[in-house]
């Protein structure tokens, strides 16, 4: 890394090399790990989204029956 000082165009030509190799950085990804790699995320989000309304369904039931037996055990 240099200063450039005064005269910032001197390193518009470092800059030109360094978006070219972004590009070709961007050209090598591998198009069939990436395709994997979207379908585990959707897995993860899938099972996530199961085990939370799992979990939801099964404290509701749990506070229905624990108020239930709160509200049984209360009446005269």
């Amino acid at each position: 890394m240099a200063s450039v000082g005064l005269a910032p165009i001197k390193s518009l030509d470092k800059y030109k090399e360094v978006v070219k190799g972004g590009y070709e950085l961007i050209d090598t990804i591998d198009k069939n790990k990436m395709q994997e790699i979207e379908l585990l995320k959707r897995f993860i989000s899938t099972k996530e989204f199961v085990v939370g309304t799992a979990v939801g369904i099964l404290a509701g039931l749990i506070s229905g029956y624990l108020l239930h037996l709160f509200i049984a055990s209360s009446t005269p």
